[in-house]
């Protein structure tokens, strides 16, 4: 009788085995032929398609039965802390007064107002085209919600 060894991810696969074994290692299935060696199952089934050969399909099996239930794992409790890292540089943020804050808040509207003149500028070049119509409305929107 014809024997199921299961070596799962691990161990190695023997060189031969006893003709009509089946091995399953590393999620391949191996059957032994006549001469004892291993060969692996979809070899075998590639090349009967090849042969032209076709295997009878019969209806499928049932499911099979839920294994055991594994033991729970460890719940982490006993794990240490490791040690704090070294203190970083200390960063490029400063803290400004009001009147630095608005400076530079007047120096963005500036910006933003210079490449908003730029957009509208090359937008009124070609007034006629229907496509840089809706360009301009919706420029127009914007350059409100920067004014407000």
């Amino acid at each position: 009788m014809a024997n199921l060894h299961s070596l799962g991810d691990r161990g190695t696969l023997p060189k031969s085995g006893k003709p009509g074994d089946v091995y399953y290692h590393k999620g391949v299935v191996y059957l032994t032929l006549a001469d004892g060696k291993l060969t692996p199952l979809q070899r075998l089934h590639d090349t009967f398609a090849q042969l032209g050969i076709t295997a009878i399909v019969g209806a499928p099996g049932r499911d099979g039965r839920d294994g055991v239930d594994g033991k729970n794992g460890r719940d982490g409790v006993d794990g240490k802390d490791g040690k704090d890292g070294a203190k970083g540089d200390r960063g490029d943020i400063s803290v400004v007064g009001d009147q630095e804050l608005q400076a530079a808040i007047a120096k963005l509207k500036a910006k933003q107002a210079a490449a908003m003149a730029i957009v509208l500028e090359v937008l009124n070049r070609r007034p006629e085209s229907p496509a840089v119509a809706i360009a301009r409305a919706h420029m127009m929107r914007i350059k409100k919600a920067l004014e407000s």
